[in-house]
């Protein structure tokens, strides 16, 4: 669609080869620029440079000759902005002093927790009553002698253990493929005496078992037991 041709003021045609003011007007061919700022991908530091760039730019242009917002609003936009990043600096290093002075003191009481935590077990003689009195935890032991026998119906299997002192509560799990990946382990049932039936088992598999001694909330599980292995009857 044809498109009207741009005109001076007074209906001259652009490069219609009229003269305004005695300056002859000159053929000019170029596309359309668009103004971009560059400023999305600056760190805050580039960021003012590029400010004061563009600021510099509008200052005293012939061509743009009362920006909007005014060259002086701009300035003290920019002084503004840098006193804040300044500020902000100074918190995030008194930030990461705090962070330092924090740890440094939380190391200092644990540091002085774990003493108490040796001279605890040293004079409780490894009494967990004793231990327990002191708001500490106790490590319960490691289940000792653990055996898998044919049950009495096929694919069950027996699980016994020796007792831990102080402990009625146990938790079983099994394994059925490669008892070193631990995410292969699930929970089977759990037993409040040192020994169990495991039922529904598959006849001919291969079945690793492990138990461990459950603790209350404020103590620590005891540690697995060696898997013991058996194929199901």
């Amino acid at each position: 669609m044809a498109t009207e041709p741009l005109r001076w003021g007074d209906g001259t045609r652009w490069n219609s080869g009229a003269t305004w003011d005695g300056v002859r007007i000159v053929k000019e061919k170029h596309k359309m620029s668009i103004a971009v700022l560059n400023i999305s991908k600056l760190n805050d530091a580039d960021f003012i440079k590029r400010a004061y760039e563009i600021k510099a730019g509008l200052t005293g242009n012939a061509s743009i000759t009362t920006p909007d917002p005014t060259v002086a609003a701009v300035g003290l936009l920019i002084s503004s902005a840098e006193t804040s990043m300044a500020a902000a600096k100074t918190a995030d290093e008194a930030a990461q002093k705090a962070t330092k002075d924090k740890d440094a003191a939380l190391a200092l009481v644990a540091e002085a927790l774990t003493k108490w935590c040796v001279q605890v077990q040293k004079e409780s003689g490894g009494n967990p009553t004793i231990i327990t009195s002191t708001n500490l935890g106790v490590l319960l032991d490691q289940v000792q002698n653990l055996s898998l026998s044919e049950g009495d119906n096929s694919g069950d299997l027996d699980a016994h253990w020796d007792p831990v002192a102080g402990r009625t509560n146990f938790e079983i799990q099994i394994c059925l493929t490669d008892p070193t990946v631990e995410a292969n382990w699930h929970l089977a049932t759990s037993s409040r005496k040192s020994s169990t039936t495991l039922t529904g088992l598959t006849s001919g598999t291969r079945v690793w078992v492990r138990v461990r001694a459950k603790a209350p909330k404020t103590e620590n599980d005891g540690a697995w037991s060696q898997p013991a292995m058996k194929i199901v009857p």
